[in-house]
């Protein structure tokens, strides 16, 4: 088993509830559903491992990763742009106003000003979901 560097992962003793839990969501997924797990816990608790279990486990699934970040630090969506960096090609496909939303919480547009955090939200959810689908976003035309 490898981690996310490529190297050896260590053996995820004590942790058969929660590898189960993440199994069924895989499964799920893999099925055409969808759900959600929440990982919480303090530094060195085995977050990182157990993530780094799931996308081995993923197999042909397509994972998209991302880390928290110090929301006061002087970039508040870094975590959100690191998630949709390799969907960026996709964001021509949104509607026009989730598009600009998004592009500019992103900072691909240095002169706009996110206006409605609604529209970011909804611009999110929908480069999600049409990299999920497969298929482009609602709006987006087919």
């Amino acid at each position: 088993m490898h981690g996310r560097q490529g190297g050896p992962t260590r053996a995820l003793i004590g942790r058969d509830g929660e590898r189960a839990r993440i199994a069924t969501a895989l499964t799920t997924a893999r099925q055409g559903g969808s759900a959600v797990i929440v990982m919480r816990g303090e530094a060195g608790s085995g977050k990182t491992a157990l993530l780094d279990d799931a996308v081995t486990r993923a197999g042909v699934l397509r994972v998209l990763r991302t880390r928290g970040a110090d929301p006061e630090g002087d970039r508040c969506f870094t975590a959100l742009a690191e998630l949709c960096r390799s969907l960026l090609g996709r964001l021509a496909r949104l509607p026009g106003e989730r598009a600009a939303a998004l592009a500019s919480t992103l900072g691909l547009d240095p002169h706009a000003r996110v206006v409605d955090r609604y529209a970011v939200y909804a611009g999110t959810l929908d480069l999600l979901t049409g990299a999920a689908d497969g298929e482009p976003a609602p709006g987006g035309g087919r």
